[in-house]
């Protein structure tokens, strides 16, 4: 292939990968390194931005492929879950949780303060 490519933002990436689209030599592999590549600094920024007593959620923020129809196009930036990521709670972390009533689960069963958190 053999071309070098440059530039600085989404818009300008979305130029560049509607200008390869044609490019019968482009293969899926090639448009996600490229599309992994540009997610860096975005992921960088959201690990940045994770709690730092949240360690699991901060190693878990990555690129996650996308599914479905034109996946090999599509590149998302976030928790990932399964295997030896633990990001499984990163959307109660960003988008916080409602107020709500927290009952025991076992009939007959106490919840207690213990430190600042209920048992």
């Amino acid at each position: 292939m053999g071309k070098n490519l440059a530039f600085t933002g989404v818009k300008e990436l979305e130029e560049v990968l509607a200008g390869l689209a044609g490019d019968k030599k482009l293969s899926n592999k090639v448009v996600r390194g490229i599309l992994n590549k540009a997610a860096k600094p975005i992921i960088q920024r959201a690990q940045e931005l994770a709690p730092e007593e949240d360690g699991d959620l901060k190693k878990s923020i990555g690129a996650i492929p996308g599914r479905g129809r034109g996946k090999g196009e599509q590149v998302y930036v976030g928790p990932r879950r399964g295997g030896r990521f633990k990001g499984y709670a990163g959307h109660l972390v960003e988008y916080g949780t409602a107020p709500h009533i927290i009952r025991a689960k076992a009939a007959g069963g106490q919840l207690r303060l213990h430190g600042n958190v209920f048992v």
